[in-house]
């Protein structure tokens, strides 16, 4: 993915506008072996933090109805 992609894509999650396909593609980006250095580096650290999921965690449990 082009650094303009990724670029684009973190201006619309950070305005809520991505779906969780987008989200996931996002993930692998910043997962996958590269040359993070500069600007993107902060995004990157970022975004896996904010989707790092504990060893052993199932995933949080949403109750029926909650919009």
């Amino acid at each position: 993915m082009r650094k303009e992609e990724i670029e684009r894509l973190l201006a619309r999650y950070y305005d809520g506008q991505t779906t969780e396909q987008e989200e996931e593609s996002l993930r692998q980006v910043f997962l996958s072996a590269g040359d993070w250095a500069g600007e993107l580096q902060a995004e990157r650290a970022l975004f896996l933090s904010l989707h790092a999921k504990p060893e052993g965690d199932a995933g949080v449990s949403v109750p029926d109805g909650l919009e």
